[in-house]
């Protein structure tokens, strides 16, 4: 049986299988199978949904998944035949039965569960105790594109972002002064850590029960730059002199729109719920920084 028709009963089963319609499928091999299929056959839309349903129906591979979701959005908008991917969204929806999948992992809740205002003071709570300890901050990424986009917390999102500006000017300067900001809030009493995957990331303690994300900001005036989306892109005047969010009364950054199309593109302002950050690309622009950081 050659790669397409193997595709194709891969994709009949785990539809079946969704349904719940007994079929005799391990997903997980299955995916390894697909692991080793060529990249003429990858690059097909069925190998796409395959990928997607064996990761579903094995609850393995949840960002993996979340990238083929975003590539099938993508291929079926170009080919004007976006009703397709709308309706396998619809059918996932209806047969994941409140679990969602993305970048961060198979989940039960997102951020359209919380009490807003909860989450808001506990951002407040961070920004304040980073200000005691000497450092502005602002809300960033999706947490950013929430309150600028959305007027609230993205529904779909399922973390807090914020981004803590460093004095340092160079990438060595500023992964020396990032550990050293964690040692202070771990002085601080706050259960706190890096991330790890070599991510420049300080893991701070949940607001809700959602995850929160420090990301250093940091270079010169003319060459800013915000780990892991803006390699020297931004100017300075792009994020100083903050301002305050008038829904949240978070800190923004002085042009939100500049650092949204840095991160989001320009059609930033287009909810799309499968954005898949570009992390590998970015990583190596930023591989000093993450290697000083990683330094004990």
């Amino acid at each position: 049986m050659d790669e397409q028709a193997i595709i194709e009963l891969y994709v009949q089963d785990a539809r079946a299988a969704l349904n719940d319609k007994y079929v005799d499928l391990k997903p997980r091999k299955r995916l390894m199978v697909m692991d080793e299929m060529s990249s003429e056959t990858k690059d097909t839309l069925p190998y796409r949904e395959a990928f997607v349903l064996n990761s579903i129906l094995g609850k393995c591979r949840p960002a993996a998944a979340n990238r083929q979701m975003a590539r099938l959005r993508d291929a079926h908008h170009k080919q004007g035949t976006y009703d397709e991917y709308l309706a396998l969204e619809a059918m996932l929806a209806d047969n994941l039965h409140g679990v969602s999948f993305g970048n961060h992992g198979f989940r039960t809740r997102n951020l359209s569960d919380a009490d807003p205002q909860k989450l808001y003071d506990g951002i407040q709570k961070i920004v304040t105790l980073l200000k005691k300890l000497g450092y502005d901050s602002f809300i960033n990424s999706g947490t950013l594109l929430g309150m600028i986009r959305d007027k609230g917390p993205i529904a779909y999102d399922d973390d807090i972002d914020l981004a803590v500006i460093l004095q340092a000017r160079t990438d060595e300067d500023a992964a020396e002064e990032f550990k050293v900001l964690l040692g202070m809030l771990l002085a601080e009493g706050i259960d706190c850590h890096l991330a790890e995957s070599k991510n420049v990331i300080i893991k701070m303690p949940y607001i809700e029960g959602f995850n929160v994300d420090i990301f250093p900001a940091y270079g010169t005036f003319r060459r800013y730059n915000i780990f892991p989306y803006s390699r020297k892109q931004l100017t300075y005047n792009d994020v100083w002199p903050l301002k305050d969010c008038p829904i949240s009364g978070a800190p923004l950054p002085a042009n939100p729109e500049r650092l949204l199309e840095e991160n989001y593109g320009k059609d930033w302002r287009t909810p799309n719920p499968r954005f898949a950050f570009p992390w590998v690309a970015q990583k190596e622009k930023f591989a000093v920084l993450i290697e000083e950081c990683a330094k004990e």
